[in-house]
């Protein structure tokens, strides 16, 4: 017996070839590299192009290995679909065709699927000892297993490429969120601690699904002398409801029940809208002029103050509150998109947005960056507003629903609040600026550093700096209010 043999790294090296040839580890390690970079394409949003360029390099390296395959038709088969892969990415990255990106992505997909099924099928000739024959059907089961949930996951990849559809319904239905015309509860009048009067579940419109508000009051409704103070929910435009303020926000709920805002005098009316895909844009913005619109004819009913209205929202509730106060304000506007005011001049008198959605080119674009955040706020929004053509341009529907675009020197005064981590900062600095520059009132709070981290609607959890947070918003307000 060679010397070289009887060593325990000859025996070792030996057992190891008898349990799993080399031709089967490159096809293994093949299909798991394309997999592993297909998703960090489609996951690290704002890296895409980076990453696009290791997915070359990677399918460079596969069709380099394509020679060593002994099947003439996987040569062929692996060659075409690689150097087509190579060139779609590569032209996506100078023209930001997205149809490329996605065939790329398929041709990814699919050599990933070859290289499994090249690296599990057949039986090696090798004489196998028992120990080894174990190890291989270890093997072959953590492989198998592996490889098909290599598989899943590329496949939820490419159906994701083509339409966040079944992404954004698998999310709504784990989360039990769903557009009805039904009420989510029993409605009429609910009596809460510290003298406040819940009034739930009120239908202001019919057209549309989820057309139901929500109506906080310490007042009796005889004595409408409280302003009233209009919240939308967050949540993507896809989640959340008008009882748990923002889903994204890390901490409790909205503490709307008894809420600072309810505290320093406000009547507190906070609605639900229909949820994105199954209603999309502008469905929502059309709900809230409905629920304004209501509010204002009911006004009496309810014991409400409407000619004193503020209008907030938190994340993508923020972005339909600082759209419904261009809509108001700018009448060139409201006429572009089809929607008409529906109060009187001077009545909005502030607009409050936490962690809003201003740019929506940058929604996946957060600050600190959030890859997590950046993939979820993107998903939502090809929800909300379709898919993009062009990955260099926006869609449309974006650009119109843009509050930082169409803002005037008649937009309300406005406070503009958010975290430093993994959110908008960036966002409320701009429109802070850009208001600043038409003359327009505005203040724009967003934690220090060094005060620590506070994340996407930070402010709908307790801590020293949610406090601070809201004793400044009730300043700003008595002095925009009045």
């Amino acid at each position: 017996m060679p010397a070289q043999l009887s060593s325990p790294a000859g025996k070792v090296s030996g057992f190891l070839a008898g349990v799993v040839t080399r031709h089967r580890a490159i096809c293994a390690a093949s299909g798991g590299l394309l997999t592993l970079v297909l998703l960090l394409q489609a996951y690290l949003v704002r890296h895409q192009d980076a990453v696009g360029f290791i997915l070359i390099l990677a399918l460079i390296g596969v069709l380099s290995l394509a020679p060593r395959i002994k099947a003439a038709s996987w040569r062929l088969f692996i060659r075409c679909v690689a150097t087509a892969s190579i060139a779609a990415e590569a032209v996506w990255f100078g023209t930001g065709w997205n149809w490329l990106y996605i065939a790329a992505h398929i041709g990814v997909a699919a050599l990933a699927l070859a290289a499994f099924v090249l690296a599990w099928q057949g039986r090696t000739q090798n004489k196998r000892t028992r120990a080894q024959r174990m190890v291989v059907v270890g093997m072959r089961t953590v492989g198998m297993v592996s490889s098909g949930l290599a598989v899943m996951l590329i496949g939820a990849v490419v159906i994701t490429d083509l339409s966040v559809r079944p992404a954004v319904y698998a999310l709504q239905k784990a989360a039990d969120q769903v557009n009805s015309f039904d009420s989510n509860g029993p409605s009429g009048e609910t009596a809460l601690p510290a003298g406040t009067t819940l009034t739930r579940n009120i239908e202001y419109g019919t057209q549309f699904p989820n057309s139901f508000l929500d109506i906080y009051s310490k007042e009796p409704k005889a004595e409408a002398s409280r302003p009233t103070y209009v919240f939308i929910h967050g949540g993507g435009w896809i989640a959340g409801s008008k009882s748990m303020g923002d889903p994204n926000a890390a901490g409790s709920s909205f503490a709307l029940g008894n809420g600072p805002i309810i505290d320093a005098g406000y009547n507190v009316v906070s609605l639900d809208y229909a949820l994105a895909p199954g209603a999309p844009y502008p469905t929502q913005v059309q709900q809230v002029s409905q629920a304004v619109a209501y509010l204002k004819e009911h006004a009496d009913q309810y014991g409400l103050d409407m000619s004193r209205v503020v209008i907030a929202g938190s994340s993508a509730g923020g972005q339909l509150a600082g759209q419904f106060a261009n809509i108001e304000t700018n009448p060139a506007y409201a006429e572009q998109i089809g929607i008409d005011p529906v109060l009187d001049k001077g009545v909005l008198r502030a607009v409050v947005l936490d962690s809003a959605a201003i740019d929506l080119a940058r929604t996946g674009r957060t600050e600190l960056p959030s890859p997590q955040a950046d993939f979820l706020f993107s998903l939502s929004l090809r929800a909300y507003v379709g898919q993009p053509q062009n990955s260099t341009t926006e869609v449309p529907l974006a650009r119109e629903a843009d509050m930082l675009a169409h803002v005037t020197t008649a937009f309300p005064p406005a406070f503009i609040a958010d975290g430093n981590d993994g959110t908008f900062p960036d966002q409320a600095k701009d429109l802070g600026v850009r208001l600043t520059t038409l003359g327009v009132r505005n203040v724009v709070d967003i934690p220090a550093m060094s005060n620590g981290l506070f994340g996407h609607g930070y402010m709908a959890g307790p801590s020293r700096e949610t406090d601070r947070y809201n004793s400044r918003k009730v300043a700003f307000l008595a002095e925009a209010v009045g």
